[in-house]
């Protein structure tokens, strides 16, 4: 009945306000909780010198001292002509952020400087530490150049082992499993 709609509209308003006022406090008290266990978990770290992989780049990513690589050079008693980095596809996007003033200003400058970039995309199934494989594929492009250099050796497995993973890589993007699932 249309005239009962009317009559009852006001108490439904009125529950879905009580109701969203409460879910409002609970959230509050959660956000007050946690800021509070966060500032007592980052003392008893401190205290102790204890600090995960995280903490470092969470630290790093919030010291300015990185903004200003004149500042960096001073603190390290020389500027870093020299960058190499290892499994660079387990990089995640704030350790990328952290060093990508320092990537940029080595590869805009003169021919006695130089990078190094080490990765494998296969081998960042996991998202070790956060890692962000995408930055691996799309590093050459970052830093101008059209291909990566691909070693065709390795050293680590049996050719059949190779040969099996380059074959399952190779036709991933043509497999009718993955394209069911892409969309």
């Amino acid at each position: 009945d249309p005239n009962l709609v009317d009559a009852l509209e006001p108490i439904v308003v009125h529950a879905n306000a009580v109701i969203l006022n409460q879910l409002l406090e609970k959230n509050e008290g959660i956000v007050s909780l946690m800021t509070t266990f966060n500032e007592a978990w980052s003392a008893v770290k401190h205290e102790s010198g204890l600090y995960r992989f995280d903490d470092i780049t969470h630290y790093l990513g919030e010291c300015s001292v990185l903004s200003d690589l004149h500042e960096l050079a001073f603190r390290l008693d020389g500027k870093i002509d020299h960058l190499l980095i290892d499994e660079f596809q387990d990089t995640s996007i704030p350790q990328w952020n952290i060093m990508r003033l320092l990537v940029d200003e080595i590869s805009q400058s003169s021919s006695d400087r130089s990078l190094f970039f080490v990765g494998d995309p296969k081998q960042s199934l996991y998202g070790f530490r956060g890692g962000e494989p995408q930055l691996l594929r799309e590093l050459p492009r970052y830093l101008g150049q059209d291909e990566p250099t691909k070693l065709d050796a390795s050293w680590r497995c049996s050719a059949p082992v190779l040969d099996l993973v380059n074959n399952v890589f190779n036709n991933a993007l043509q497999s009718q499993l993955l394209l069911s699932h892409s969309k």
